[in-house]
């Protein structure tokens, strides 16, 4: 279920939304090295960052997964596409997700819940940021995760 980020009520997702805020504008898009990791150390554990790769089929691989993702999930996803990270019943829409706004080149924020291929069940908002270092295309997401339950293996 896709939110309204004007309604945004997680302090994790809307420090991270502020950001990305003060960097874009109609004409530009943040680029990953408008990120500073050492201004955010509190966000880190809940971010992730994705290069999205244009070849013959769009590929998101994860560049990096913080431990709260690693944790709620049970999942190491750094350096893995994302149709081959075991997401199990919630991998099709999460790539949906993730193409949409590197095709719509704006932010969304989801509230999903499902089954990982690894025993979890989640349920957790994800907010998605696109990222461009050259202003024509989307080069990376930012997300940030909030959950709000899971459990299992």
């Amino acid at each position: 279920m896709e939110r309204d980020l004007d309604d945004l009520d997680d302090a994790i997702l809307c420090k991270l939304y502020a950001w990305w805020l003060q960097g874009a504008s109609k004409q530009r898009l943040p680029g990953k090295q408008d990120f500073n990791p050492a201004e955010h150390a509190d966000l880190l554990p809940h971010v992730f960052i994705c290069d999205v790769v244009d070849n013959h089929a769009r590929q998101f691989i994860y560049r990096l997964t913080g431990t709260y993702l690693e944790t709620h999930f049970n999942i190491y996803a750094t350096g893995h596409e994302v149709r081959n990270v075991p997401f199990g019943s919630g991998a099709n829409i999460i790539w949906e997700h993730y193409n949409q706004v590197a095709e719509q080149r704006r932010p969304t924020c989801h509230e999903l819940e499902y089954d990982t291929n690894t025993g979890r069940h989640v349920h957790y908002r994800r907010l998605l940021l696109p990222l461009s270092a050259t202003q024509d295309r989307v080069d990376w997401l930012l997300g940030g995760i909030s959950v709000l339950r899971s459990w299992g293996e």
